[in-house]
């Protein structure tokens, strides 16, 4: 890409991403680069992203709030910022609400279908089921479904409303990151690079609530 003279790049981390060094040549060339979603946990450049850590912490507490106690999370790479902070925000609305921590209801590495499947497996072969599940990525939410068990997932993908029961996640804000990604790297790349400053955009995201994550007998109150 550099030998093509690009002007400007807009990244997201790959999930596997352990080691940003690989950027470092683009950076000190003056090269304006934006990481947006899955930005390094050492900030290197400017980064458009979500409140990870709250939009967690407030699905988990939707959980609490209808009795749930036994919560299962599935977590994803701890070196992807956003997944850490999708974790410290689940942890942190179990503290919060004066319920332990238990490691053993934490699946690492559990964001993609397969590997939802899998830990679903794990789940049922419990010897007490939990009663909610919270998924750092809508995909290995699609895994676990399982009618007894209340589950949020993450990014309000398309097939969230079509499944059934339709899936509740937190909505990412898709449209709106992308337009302040390109608003960020076209203000980047007008200005010169000894005069350009980084900026960390935080985007509010919201929890779609769909039947997913509603208790069978609290689906009749309207204050969920």
């Amino acid at each position: 890409m550099l030998a093509k003279k690009i002007d400007g790049l807009a990244i997201s981390l790959a999930s596997e991403t352990t080691d940003y060094k690989h950027f470092d040549a683009v950076i000190s060339r003056g090269v304006p680069v934006v990481f947006f979603d899955r930005v390094p946990l050492d900030k290197r450049s400017s980064c458009v992203r979500i409140d990870n850590r709250t939009a967690a912490y407030n699905a988990v507490m939707h959980l609490i709030k209808q009795g749930c106690t036994r919560i299962v999370h599935l977590s994803g790479p701890q070196a992807i910022s956003v997944y850490k902070d999708r974790q410290d925000g689940y942890v942190q609305a179990l503290m919060d609400s004066d319920i332990r921590v238990d490691s053993s209801l934490i699946f690492e590495n559990s964001i993609t279908l397969a590997t939802g499947e899998e830990a679903g497996k794990k789940i049922l072969a419990m010897p007490v089921l939990p009663d909610a599940i919270f998924s750092a990525g809508d995909y290995s939410a699609m895994g676990v479904m399982h009618e007894d068990i209340a589950i949020v997932g993450f990014a309000n993908e398309p097939f969230d409303s079509f499944v059934e029961p339709p899936l509740s996640s937190v909505d990412q804000v898709n449209k709106k990151m992308g337009e302040t990604v390109a608003e960020v790297l076209l203000e980047e790349m007008s200005v010169d690079p000894e005069n350009r400053k980084w900026v960390d955009k935080v985007l509010d995201s919201s929890l779609i609530i769909r039947e997913s994550s509603i208790k069978k007998d609290n689906l009749s109150k309207k204050d969920i």
